[in-house]
């Protein structure tokens, strides 16, 4: 857990409901994984940033493309700790302009390069915010779902869900967005280049 906290996290503490959930991927128990196409980062594992850093099939160590080193900017801002078996990627939004006496926002880096902040305050919760986003129309359903499978998994993993439905979670505000985050760095490293 030190470990996965020095290289995923820059030191800081792994919150109660992710170390649940890496203990289980360690142990061998799949549920998570099976029921979310979602597995944790291993040891010495690239960062997917650092790793879409090489769109240009060049080093990671050295991108060349300007998505390359923004890509390499933002994973100074997020910090992936999951991905999906599509390829979309999981993390933590520490903008140092963020505040810090609560915790960070769930950040869902797709295949496209966007990023969007996720519903809820804990890696568990945006997780099933994400899966069961559908339309209000249908909620009702969606949220009878949740409860019987979702809530149920993750109990069975020792993890406390204090909701019942998608409705119930936060959505904490933040200062900025991390996708326009990456537009302004996008926009900037374009212009250094004298592209734009």
């Amino acid at each position: 857990m030190e470990s996965f906290s020095r290289e995923r996290l820059d030191g800081r503490r792994v919150p109660e409901d992710l170390r649940g959930l890496l203990i289980a991927q360690w142990e061998g128990r799949q549920a998570f994984y099976e029921q979310f196409g979602i597995r944790f980062l291993e040891s010495g594992e690239i960062d997917p940033l650092l790793e879409q850093s090489s769109r240009d099939e060049r080093a990671p160590a050295a991108p060349t493309t300007a998505g390359g080193v923004v890509d390499r900017r933002m994973a100074q801002y997020v910090k992936v700790v999951a991905k999906h078996e599509d390829g979309d990627c999981y993390g933590y939004w520490v903008h140092p302009d963020e505040p810090t006496d609560r915790p960070a926002r769930i950040v869902h880096r797709d295949t496209e390069g966007s990023f969007m902040l996720m519903g809820g305050n804990t890696f568990a919760g945006a997780i099933v915010d994400d899966y069961f986003s559908v339309p209000e129309e249908e909620f009702a359903e969606v949220a009878e779902h949740f409860s019987a499978e979702a809530a149920e998994l993750l109990a069975e993993l020792g993890i406390a869900v204090p909701i019942r439905s998608t409705a119930d979670l936060d959505r904490p505000e933040t200062h900025l967005d991390p996708d326009a985050v990456y537009a302004e760095l996008h926009d900037a490293e374009l212009e250094r280049r004298g592209l734009k």
